[in-house]
């Protein structure tokens, strides 16, 4: 009779085909598996082949990434790793794989006056979600090994050490511009522009390089001067790659500011604290951008805030642009009688309304010039696909589908056409471009690019890559 149990617990009745028998009473009591395996290979010198669990760092701090990596020690030859069960931390946290599981080279090493076969299996980056102690589980790997006392390859399971971790909370000291960042980290910004029109929109740039938890960082606080209004939440871009080092490369965040007020623009300098691990020390990243030049604009009529309280400052709320059909079905009491007129003929209100319709106008001209060349391109890029015939194999002709496309695009979500690549494709949002049109596009211009270094080896089929492109235009 075999009993497996995960707890403590009696056994006191069998059941069998001929009633219930009662026994006497035995108590099971279940111990926790004893770590046997040593830190110390030397130690473990007794064991044909072991494993331990290697890691960056016993003791770490909040955000800090976390290596582990399994190193397999082996007195006889490895020929085979069959299987492997990665190690696991017990505690909230995101991983990623550094390694595969199937890759592993094999080296020699001298462990206590022995020659001894190592290899390393199973690198993983984690970054622990929460603080406190935390236990690291086995990993365990089934190998095939070269018994000279078998003419066969003998299988083993190999179980490695235990291990922990304590993950530490950040020293007080937080700065007000604290970014969440642990690690290393460099700061630069920049602006599209020094000098543009009033009511104009400038695009602020901020980028964030280093490594450590970058991908995880806040964007950096845009503080403005009076006169300047923030569109929205910053756009945000990044090129990670995730290493012994943590995340690492670069994050940027893209603010759009628009310009109210003419003159001399200073926007303040922008800064991002983050936890350096070297000197275990906050540190604080400052930049500084140009003086933005702001020329008045006769379109524009700037509504200057005469609160001085910083919070209403700090705070800039633009009316709601209107216009002549708004400003009619307003409620006809505002604009009748003796109050009405009065209140309707001050100069304050007068420039408010004035300044309302000639926003909303110029918004209006705009949006209306902007459709106009996207309607104009489009029908181009049409024409110039309706013109490649059946069988075209001309690579330069196929060439010029998907530039018409990405200039297309380019005009379509107000960007360089250098800049629409397939990476950028499949990073726009799913409210611009639907994962079905992202994945047509990407085609088309993997297609098109095979096509062209293939040097004649991959005959072009210009009809169903002009039908496609179509398609593709037609449906954005």
């Amino acid at each position: 009779l075999a009993i497996i149990m995960d707890g403590n617990g009696r056994w006191a009745k069998i059941k069998g085909k001929n009633g219930v028998v009662t026994s006497n009473v035995l108590e099971i009591k279940v111990l926790k598996r004893q770590n046997m395996i040593s830190e110390n290979p030397a130690e473990n010198m007794n064991r044909a082949i072991f494993g331990i669990i290697e890691q960056s760092s016993k003791e770490i701090y909040e955000g800090q990434p976390l290596v582990l990596e399994g190193k397999v020690y082996s007195q006889v030859d490895i020929l085979q790793v069959e299987r492997y069960f990665p190690f696991q931390l017990e505690g909230p946290s995101e991983s990623h794989e550094l390694q595969q599981s199937n890759q592993v080279t094999r080296n020699y090493e001298q462990i206590a006056g022995r020659n001894v076969m190592t290899f390393r299996i199973g690198k993983m980056l984690l970054f622990p979600e929460k603080t406190g102690d935390f236990e690291i589980d086995a990993f365990e790997t089934i190998l095939f090994y070269d018994d000279k006392r078998s003419v066969f390859p003998e299988r083993t399971k190999v179980r490695s050490n235990e291990s922990k971790v304590t993950v530490k909370p950040l020293p007080d000291g937080v700065p007000p511009c604290f970014i969440e960042g642990v690690g290393e980290f460099k700061l630069e910004a920049n602006v599209d522009t020094t000098e543009l029109e009033q009511s104009s929109v400038l695009t602020v740039r901020i980028y964030v390089f280093g490594h450590g938890n970058l991908h995880n960082i806040e964007p950096p606080k845009l503080n403005l001067p009076k006169g300047m209004i923030l569109y929205g939440d910053p756009e945000v871009d990044d090129s990670i790659l995730y290493t012994s080092r943590g995340s690492e490369g670069m994050k940027s965040f893209t603010y759009y500011v628009q310009a109210n007020k003419p003159g001399d623009a200073k926007i303040p300098a922008i800064k991002a604290g983050y936890f350096d691990l070297t000197t275990e020390e906050y540190q604080v990243l400052e930049v500084t951008l140009p003086t933005i030049k702001v020329t008045p604009s006769e379109d524009a009529v700037a509504v200057a805030s005469t609160n001085d309280d910083p919070k209403y400052q700090k705070e800039q709320i633009l009316l709601p642009p209107v216009d002549n059909d708004d400003l009619r079905r307003m409620d006809e009491s505002l604009f009748v009688g003796l109050e009405g007129a009065l209140w309707t003929s001050t100069p304050i209100v007068i420039a408010l309304l004035m300044g309302a319709i000639v926003r909303r106008r110029k918004s209006t001209e705009v949006i209306r010039a902007t459709r106009n060349e996207q309607n104009e391109t489009k029908q181009k890029v049409i024409n110039e696909l309706n013109d490649i015939s059946s069988g075209a194999d001309d690579l330069e002709t196929l060439q010029s589908v998907k530039l018409a496309v990405q200039n297309y695009l380019a005009i379509k979500f107000d960007a360089k056409p250098t800049e629409v690549t397939s990476r950028y494709i499949n990073n726009l949002p799913e409210s611009k471009m639907s994962s079905e049109i992202k994945s047509s596009i990407i085609s088309l211009f993997k297609s098109i690019d095979e096509l062209r270094y293939s040097g004649g080896a991959i005959k072009a089929d210009g009809e169903h890559i002009a039908k496609t492109a179509k398609r593709v235009i037609n449906e954005i």
